[in-house]
C-alpha cells in the first residue's frame, strides 16, 4: 500500500510539473511601446544622359587628315573639329574662279550668272571639307580619327551646350519617393554621385521633364561644377529619409507581422532590418515600425 501511495503522489508531481512548464512558457506580458526616430539611406544605381546633343555628320564621303580637337575638349562656335583632304576641292574652286572672271570680260549676264553660281557651289564643297562647331559647348563624342575614311552622314562628334541639363531616366515609385523627400526639411536628403567625374550633388529642388514616353530627373549643367558628363553616365542616387515610429520589442510579440495591443486588437508592423553588431547589442528583440509611442503591446514572454 506504501508503495502504491508513492507512486500516485509520483505522477501528480509530473503531472503539476508538467502543467506550470507549459503555463510559463505561454506567460503572456504587456509592455508600452517607446519609439525613437531614425534616419534610413537608399540607394539606387540609375543612368543619365546630358541634353540636348547635337551630332556633328559628314558633309562628304572624303579622307579626314586632322582632328584638332578631342573629347570632352570645351568649343566656340566656328572652331574646326575635323579637317578632310581638300586638294581636289582647292583645284575646282580655283578653276571656278577663273572662269567666273573670264565670263565677266567675254560673256553675257546668263552665262556670267552661270559661273557665278558655279564659283559658290564650289566654294561650299571647299568649306565642306572643314567639320566647324555650331555652338559654344563641349564635345562628349569623338569618333572621327585622323588618316582614315568617312563615308558621307557618318557622326564625327556629339556636342552639348554649356548650359547643357542632365536627364535621369526614374520609374513612378522613385519619383513618388522624391517628391515625398522634397517637402521635408533635411539638407543633403538627396544626394546623386557620378563616380568617373569623382562629383556629388546635393539636390534642395527635385525638377522633372517628361521625355520620350518617361518622366526624367533634371538637373542643371551648372551643378556639375565643370566636369563634363559623357553621353551615358552612370550615377548614384542616395535617398535619405527620417522615420519617427521606429521601436525595439521581444521577438516573440510577433506573429505573422503583426503585434497584439493589450486591448485585444491585432496592428500590422515592418520588420526593419539591422546591422549584425546593432542586433547583438538588443538581443532577443527586433526593430519594427508602425506602433504609437505609448501603446500597450502583449506577447510571450
Amino acid at each position: 500500500m506504501g508503495l502504491r501511495k508513492i507512486t500516485i503522489v509520483a505522477g501528480i508531481v509530473v503531472v503539476l510539473l508538467v502543467f506550470l512548464t507549459v503555463v510559463f512558457q505561454n506567460r503572456r506580458i504587456t509592455i508600452t511601446v517607446t519609439t525613437h526616430s531614425s534616419v534610413k539611406t537608399e540607394e539606387t544605381l540609375l543612368a543619365g544622359f546630358p541634353d540636348p546633343i547635337i551630332p556633328i555628320y559628314s558633309a562628304k564621303d572624303d579622307f579626314v587628315t586632322e582632328v584638332p580637337k578631342k573629347i570632352f575638349e570645351k568649343v566656340s562656335v566656328g572652331d574646326p573639329l575635323a579637317v578632310f583632304e581638300k586638294i581636289q576641292e582647292d583645284y575646282s574652286y580655283q578653276k571656278a574662279q577663273a572662269d567666273y572672271a573670264r565670263s565677266l570680260l567675254q560673256d553675257g549676264a546668263a552665262v556670267q550668272k552661270e559661273k557665278e553660281i558655279a564659283t559658290q557651289l564650289a566654294l561650299n564643297d571647299l568649306k565642306n571639307t572643314i567639320a566647324l562647331s555650331p555652338i559654344k559647348g563641349y564635345i562628349i563624342r569623338a569618333s572621327a580619327i585622323e588618316n582614315t575614311f568617312v563615308n558621307k552622314g557618318t557622326v564625327l562628334f556629339e556636342l552639348i551646350p554649356e548650359d547643357f541639363t542632365f536627364l535621369i531616366p526614374i520609374d513612378k515609385t522613385l519619383q513618388e519617393r522624391l517628391k515625398l523627400m522634397s517637402g521635408m526639411e533635411m539638407p543633403g536628403a538627396i544626394t546623386l554621385t557620378f563616380p568617373r567625374l569623382g562629383l556629388s550633388v546635393l539636390l534642395t529642388d527635385v525638377n522633372y521633364v517628361f521625355r520620350d514616353n518617361q518622366w526624367c530627373l533634371s538637373i542643371s549643367g551648372a551643378r556639375f561644377d565643370g566636369s563634363i558628363p559623357s553621353k551615358e553616365e552612370i550615377c548614384s542616387l542616395s535617398v535619405d529619409y527620417q522615420t519617427n515610429d521606429l521601436a525595439w520589442i521581444p521577438s516573440g510579440f510577433l506573429v505573422n507581422g503583426k503585434v497584439q495591443r493589450e486591448d485585444g486588437r491585432w496592428i500590422s508592423v515592418e520588420t526593419i532590418p539591422v546591422s549584425e553588431g546593432e542586433g547583438g547589442v538588443n538581443e532577443g528583440l527586433i526593430l519594427v515600425k508602425g506602433l504609437a509611442d505609448g501603446v500597450k503591446i502583449t506577447g510571450k514572454r
